[in-house]
């Protein structure tokens, strides 16, 4: 518990305003007007060519994509409410300098580059080592130490650029919102490991007490690393592909689609492919689509996959969107959803497809089986299980009727869940009940304590 003298307690149970410093990374067209962003990217592709990395091919639109597009929605509700005040210091690559200040819409916008920071982690592959020179922290903190928040919200503990800049600060309450556990054994199974994500996070936890939890398994693999681990309820916000208006009447262009902003293992893109294969020699004239950003190792993949099995003419690739709801107009366009994902709970990318009204095929994961609990909403396979997948994929194709009702089953099941405004609410609670508890040593809301997975 920090400090309770009395100028430590800014925030009485009469005070009307809390001001929030909001860590994150996120993106949207809106701030990036503001930014000075170099769309040659030198930087960018100068050290991956030192590095020998590949790069996804980009277009000069998709070098500044939109990211985490639910920070935009909490930045957008707290925006309405009076009693917060709100800073964002956020991470974004690409700029032209090291520190970007501006305020848009009566909040104050703080963007750091992390350019440097992540070509020091392919320098620096000690983690350790890493922490001691990289930049993020100390611009961070002279940050914190000018605006003064009564709290700070870390949006991710997964990000080593971004989230170990709390890490040096002190005497201020942190509360952070997980997006996913990156310390979950199973990645190791899926995806190569960043030992710089993994050690930071480690490092987080030992750090930071309280943490706003959407998922289960979230609770439960923070529960084994920090037993002590003061864990509220949370969900987190989205863009509603039902508001995109002038998508309804799009005829379908192509019979399946997966989508990720990334093509990868851990997203489940090869599978899918891999199960299209099995679905094609069924069904030779259907069609999958490839919305996502592709580097040279994804696509070395791919090509393979295609080349061998001869499906080059069924096969379409589609870059990523640089804004998300030109991504949702373009899902419209296909009849079908195969999406999966290997380590996310319940994948928004699900959940969009679900809302666009788009019968989904996905994985066995800890959170999926919860969205069939009242009625089947999507089609569930086992991880890796390519048979099934395809097999899945063959119903939803042949059974017009089954994939009609899955489609109002998983209407049905989206409207249902709480709206933005309520999920924000219930963030600014944690919040305050966080900043009384450390200061104070007021009890939290027996309410706002995690029991289980939020819908």
């Amino acid at each position: 518990m920090g400090s309770s003298t009395k100028d430590c307690c800014a925030l009485e149970k009469n005070r009307i305003n809390m001001k929030v410093a909001l860590i994150c990374h996120f993106s949207n067209k809106e701030v990036r007007a503001k930014l000075p962003l170099d769309y040659k990217r030198r930087l960018y592709f100068f050290v991956n060519r030192v590095l020998g990395r590949s790069t996804a091919k980009m277009s000069s639109e998709m070098m500044f994509p939109d990211v985490s597009p639910w920070v935009t929605m909490i930045i957008n509700e707290f925006k309405k409410k009076e009693d917060i005040e709100l800073v964002v210091i956020s991470a974004h690559t690409g700029m032209k300098r090291i520190l970007s200040h501006f305020d848009l819409d009566s909040v104050r916008y703080y963007f750091f580059n992390t350019d440097i920071s992540l070509f020091l982690k392919r320098l620096f592959t000690n983690p350790k080592l890493w922490r001691i020179v990289e930049p993020n922290s100390s611009i961070v903190r002279r940050i914190i130490n000018k605006e003064k928040p009564d709290i700070i919200n870390l949006i991710g503990s997964d990000g080593a650029y971004f989230s170990s800049t709390v890490l040096r600060i002190r005497d201020i309450p942190i509360l952070v919102a997980l997006q996913t556990v990156y310390t979950n054994p199973d990645r190791y199974k899926h995806s190569v490991v960043d030992v710089h994500n993994w050690f930071i996070e480690t490092e987080v936890f030992k750090h930071v007490k309280y943490y706003a939890c959407a998922s289960q398994l979230h609770y439960n693999l923070l529960k084994s690393k920090r037993p002590d681990a003061i864990a509220l309820r949370f969900s987190f916000p989205n863009n509603d592909p039902r508001d995109i208006k002038d998508a309804e009447n799009l005829i379908p262009t192509y019979d399946f689609v997966t989508f990720a902003q990334n093509c990868s293992t851990s997203k489940g893109t090869f599978d899918a492919l891999e199960a299209f294969v099995l679905v094609h020699k069924e069904y030779p004239g259907v069609t999958l689509n490839i919305c996502g950003m592709r580097d040279s190792e994804a696509e070395s993949i791919m090509t393979d996959i295609i080349e061998r099995n001869n499906i080059r003419e069924s096969v379409f690739f589609t870059n990523f969107f640089e804004e998300q709801n030109d991504l949702f107009k373009h899902l419209k366009k296909s009849r079908f959803a195969v999406l999966p994902v290997k380590l996310d709970v319940i994948p928004g990318t699900v959940t969009q497809a679900m809302a666009l009204g788009l019968p989904v095929i996905t994985n066995i994961t800890s959170g999926t089986p919860q969205l069939n609990k009242e009625k089947e909403c999507v089609a569930l396979t086992p991880i890796d299980n390519i048979q099934e997948l395809a097999l899945n994929m063959i119903r939803l194709y042949e059974d017009i009727d089954f994939a009609k009702k899955m489609k109002m089953n998983a209407l049905e099941y989206i409207g249902k869940m709480m709206t933005n405004e309520q999920k924000v609410d219930l963030l600014v609670d944690d919040l305050k009940s966080v900043y009384n508890h450390y200061h104070n040593g007021d009890f939290i809301p027996e309410e706002l304590f995690f029991k289980g997975t939020n819908i």
